[in-house]
């Protein structure tokens, strides 16, 4: 069986270094007009693997998002820095209409099955199971995302009021599928849940500027807790967003750290600033 996320991160090889997408999966797209941040750092993530070695884990990948890339066809170029026999790195660069929009500096390695003797201080959270929390789309109409993963915000910690502000999110997601977790999938889920200015009562985009996944085991089952948190976050122009991620054995297995500008006050009919 060849799961939705490996159809949406596979490449034509134009030649050694450069890999070929016709599109992205529409189920990526955010409106319809751009990508998805960490399907872009998916794909660079794949095309390096690709390039480098198929077996590899993912150790770090830390993305640049130079401009939007919209839903129509683009390279991605690999420049291997390094094949070593425990590290191997490697820069991609998604390239459209003759820009680079994206750029990520890719580790592979091999990680190890477990965490067993490291210390870990974010500990498994105690909160409701995946089966105990509604899915966020319903039953209304549902986003393109929809069709790919399942997400779900444990209660309490979801979107609030602007007048009940809190600065975490907590959420589990799984592919619908049923495709397991390996880093490739840490790497591209660790952007696909909203913001932290969801949990403030701010709604919109919050465009990405900089990304980073590290993975520190080997991922187990299908199914992962995210922890979405900001400080600094609030009425500066830029925030700091990060993310941790558990498996299904409550292994904290990676971490995402993001700067993103987050959303501004939209006017609303009165002509004053509103959320």
């Amino acid at each position: 069986m060849t799961y939705r996320l490996d159809q949406a991160l596979a490449f034509e090889k134009l030649n050694e270094r450069v890999l070929h997408r016709e599109s992205c999966d529409p189920a990526w797209n955010i409106g319809g007009k751009f990508i998805n941040g960490g399907y872009l750092q998916g794909a660079t993530a794949a095309a390096t693997s690709a390039v480098v070695g198929p077996d590899l884990d993912h150790l770090a990948v830390s993305t640049i998002f130079a401009a939007q890339v919209t839903p129509g066809a683009f390279d991605v170029e690999v420049d291997v820095t390094r094949v070593g026999r425990r590290i191997s790195a490697a820069t991609a660069r998604i390239v459209q209409d003759g820009e680079t929009r994206v750029s990520s500096l890719v580790t592979l390695g091999e990680l190890p099955c477990g965490l067993e003797d490291t210390f870990v201080e974010q500990q498994y959270p105690d909160v409701a199971g995946f089966d105990e929390c509604p899915e966020v789309w319903g039953t209304g109409k549902q986003p393109p995302a929809a069709e790919v993963v399942d997400m779900r915000f444990v209660p309490g910690f979801g979107p609030r009021r602007a007048d009940d502000p809190a600065n975490e999110l907590y959420c589990w997601v799984r592919f619908r599928d049923g495709r397991p977790l390996d880093t490739l999938a840490l790497v591209t889920l660790s952007d696909i849940a909203p913001p932290v200015s969801f949990a403030q009562g701010r709604y919109g985009w919050a465009p990405t500027l900089q990304m980073q996944v590290t993975s520190y085991c080997k991922p187990a089952g299908d199914t992962v807790l995210m922890r979405i948190y900001g400080s600094p976050y609030g009425a500066a122009p830029y925030a700091c967003e990060d993310v941790d991620l558990w498996d299904t054995e409550g292994r904290l297995v990676a971490r995402g750290r993001q700067i993103a500008m987050p959303p501004r006050p939209r006017s609303t009919d009165d002509g004053k600033s509103g959320h």
